[in-house]
């Protein structure tokens, strides 16, 4: 482990290769560096984006083995939860979609230095989709928004049999409550609520898996607009 990981070697589930290690140093510095310049996160030193940044992102034990295969992260911003889950599953075919064209600019230069396997999508979830229906083993998001916001952003490019992971804060099993129209309507269930405590950080995490049962109706996902004012 490098010596700017050893602080923390312990609150990783799953080790870090020193290979890993390594490319995740030099992702993290290259966004230090970017956003010198260019606002991408409000965090502005290597041991916050370690920790609410990597850390956040693959704290849930069971990521590992669950990000197999082809996968998005929607609303990828300056590349969290996508970037740390493709450098700990190195098979995993890892698409970003991010609509704001500053922080896919900063994406690509990842993918193209560090990150070959990458792919970078700037683009809207809501028109996205009429590429990539049901194309996705899973969808992955720490967006800000609403539950049944990101069902409907998100669950449409979900295979049936393949799996929507909400990275969520204390209010999760509220959230999930709300959403029960929404996961009909869209053709989720709620499989499992994980739960787990950041270093540092008394607050809890959340993982809401969901499992995607039947295929979402084409009508979905509606205009931004639409979702935010008229939520399912």
């Amino acid at each position: 482990m490098f010596p700017e990981l050893e602080l923390y070697r312990h609150a990783f589930p799953h080790p870090l290769t020193d290979h890993q290690s390594a490319i995740l140093l030099q992702y993290l510095t290259a966004l230090l560096a970017y956003n010198e310049h260019t606002n991408l996160t409000a965090h502005r030193d290597l041991k916050t984006l370690l920790v609410k940044g990597v850390l956040d992102s693959l704290l849930f034990p069971s990521l590992k083995n669950r990000v197999q295969g082809r996968w998005l992260d929607v609303g990828s911003g300056a590349g969290f939860p996508g970037i740390p889950l493709a450098i700990q599953n190195t098979d995993v075919a890892m698409t970003l979609l991010e609509p704001i064209a500053k922080k896919a600019r900063f994406l690509q230069s990842i993918q193209q230095h560090y990150i070959l396997s990458l792919h970078i999508v700037i683009d809207r979830a809501e028109h996205y989709i009429q590429k990539e229906r049901e194309r996705f083993d899973g969808v992955v998001s720490r967006a800000v928004a609403s539950l049944p916001m990101l069902l409907e952003l998100c669950l449409p490019f979900v295979r049936v049999g393949g799996y929507f992971l909400a990275y969520k804060g204390e209010l999760a099993p509220q959230e999930i409550n709300v959403s029960q129209n929404a996961l009909y309507q869209l053709g989720g269930e709620v499989e499992t609520l994980e739960s787990a405590t950041l270093i540092g950080d008394d607050a809890q995490r959340y993982l809401i898996v969901i499992r995607k049962t039947k295929p979402t109706p084409v009508i979905y996902p509606r205009m931004f607009s639409q979702i935010k004012n008229s939520p399912l």
